[in-house]
């Protein structure tokens, strides 16, 4: 990510497209960018876990003893 940062401060990229973690703190990165770059949220999704009926993880979900 850091070299991708110089390479855009330099000019040798354009733009550059990356993932954004859901956790809250990643949010701080975008706050410290580096002079000369901004950013635009393209979309924003929600993460879901499949698991088939009767799992044993659902009792677990059930008790609130899962979670993200």
């Amino acid at each position: 990510m850091e070299q991708s940062m110089q390479a855009l401060q330099k000019g040798q990229i354009d733009f550059g497209i990356c993932g954004r973690g859901l956790h809250s703190q990643s949010d701080f990165f975008i706050d410290k960018l580096p002079d000369g770059i901004s950013h635009k949220t393209l979309f924003t999704d929600k993460q879901i876990c499949l698991v088939r009926e009767n799992h044993p993880i659902i009792s677990a979900v059930k008790t609130g003893q899962w979670d993200l």
